[in-house]
């Protein structure tokens, strides 16, 4: 997890109101499907986009500030799976934890440079 990913969920955590960071309405108290949020989402933003829009421009940004390829596929959760060389990689998370300060740091300094323009 990022500094910035720890800082929303601090965030989150210190307005809630109940058990759960992200409550829900339906029978389990908690949010259990983000997509009836993105017509919200793309209304405030006055863009349209998707879910994989969004791991799309994760997996761009990740590749341009040379993530290496196996820890990028982790990041994402794709299978690793039908690979010969990945079967070989013993997983760390902990090695993912730099990669993804790495991204999340580039993501903000992409937002700075937008909004200063």
């Amino acid at each position: 997890m990022s500094r910035q990913l720890e800082a929303i969920f601090e965030l989150r955590g210190a307005c809630r109101a109940g058990a759960f960071v992200f409550p829900g309405r339906g029978r389990t108290g908690h949010l259990v499907d983000a997509r009836k949020f993105l017509p919200i989402l793309r209304k405030l933003s006055g863009v349209h986009f998707t879910h994989h829009d969004l791991r799309r421009t994760f997996i761009t940004i990740a590749e341009g500030i040379d993530i290496p390829y196996y820890a990028l596929k982790r990041l994402v959760n794709h299978s690793m799976s039908g690979d010969v060389t990945a079967g070989y990689i013993v997983p760390d998370v902990e090695r993912l934890r730099a990669p993804m300060q790495r991204i999340s740091d580039e993501i903000e300094r992409l937002c700075r440079l937008r909004s200063s323009q």
